[in-house]
């Protein structure tokens, strides 16, 4: 029986890093792990991110499209990566899911939170993340990490103005607090072992649960 869960957080969270740093570790212990981001992670949704992360339409695109771009992408990484992944056993975990739609479309971009939970919930059917792990930083330690980014690592939402990003933190975290039994907060900030972790320590017992 395999499981699915989802690491989240604003930009420069250190999301990728930790992703890989804990399927490591994983990996070691013997369970097999497969990583997706999202957008992304199947070939059609692959070529949906080139649009949703190009800065070139940063202040063109409106909020519904990129919900509906976003779960465009997410049907075809649920249906062609994630439950193929699951019935083979492995660990998947994602690169953002639903939580980061929320936040961003909804707290950020201003849509109805309601609309926003339904196309998701609607968009992933039964397949959602067994838990979320937050990994929580604030938004100035978001700046200071984006400023060490290169040229090309920014994307259409790392050129947004701190307010905006404040907006998505908030979110986050108000999502967290009505729903602890599903998303577990993380305090992302620190050296990269004290991270892993941290997220380690509530990841393992959960998949004591696989036994």
């Amino acid at each position: 029986m395999g499981m699915f869960i989802a690491i989240e957080g604003i930009e420069c969270a250190g999301k990728t890093t930790q992703i890989q740093r804990v399927a490591h570790a994983l990996h070691e212990r013997g369970y097999h792990t497969l990583i997706a981001r999202e957008p992304g992670g199947s070939e059609i949704g692959e070529h949906i991110r080139s649009v949703l992360k190009d800065p070139a339409h940063r202040d063109r695109m409106h909020a519904l499209t990129s919900l509906f771009l976003f779960n465009a992408s997410r049907k075809q990484f649920v249906e062609e990566v994630v439950k193929p992944a699951l019935a083979r056993d492995n660990i998947v975990i994602a690169d953002r899911f639903v939580l980061s739609t929320l936040a961003y479309q909804g707290h950020a971009e201003g849509l109805p939170l309601d609309f926003v939970r339904s196309v998701c919930l609607h968009t992933a059917g039964n397949c959602m993340p067994r838990k979320t792990y937050l990994l929580d930083i604030s938004v100035r330690e978001m700046k200071r990490r984006l400023a060490a980014r290169t040229l090309l690592g920014v994307d259409r939402y790392d050129h947004m103005d701190m307010s905006f990003h404040e907006k998505v933190r908030t979110g986050y975290l108000a999502e967290w607090e009505k729903d602890k039994a599903h998303i577990e907060r993380v305090d992302g900030e620190g050296e990269e072992r004290e991270i892993t972790e941290r997220l380690l320590q509530k990841i393992m017992p959960l998949l004591s649960s696989l036994v």
